[in-house]
């Protein structure tokens, strides 16, 4: 752990110390949007879109694989053709 981390876990305990557990609420309004998005199910481009950004996310910081041609293996593995 860095300087700036441990810095930053020390001030964030020393905050969260002058709260007690019973004293936090959750926005009902949150809870709601959290409750009906659970439930929703996730259209096709939904799934793609997380799908390429999963792919991204998990390159390596030296990958030189760009988001079109992650979109185009994507594509092909599924069958699919790109424009």
């Amino acid at each position: 752990m860095g300087l700036i981390d441990g810095c930053i876990l020390a001030i964030s305990l020393s905050v969260l110390g002058n709260f007690k557990m019973t004293e936090l609420k959750t926005n009902q309004s949150l809870l709601d949007a959290l409750r009906k998005s659970a439930t929703r199910i996730p259209t096709a481009e939904e799934l793609e879109k997380q799908r390429i950004s999963f792919v991204m996310g998990s390159l390596g910081k030296n990958s030189t694989a760009t988001r079109a041609q992650v979109e185009e293996m994507l594509a092909k593995q599924e069958g699919k053709k790109r424009a």
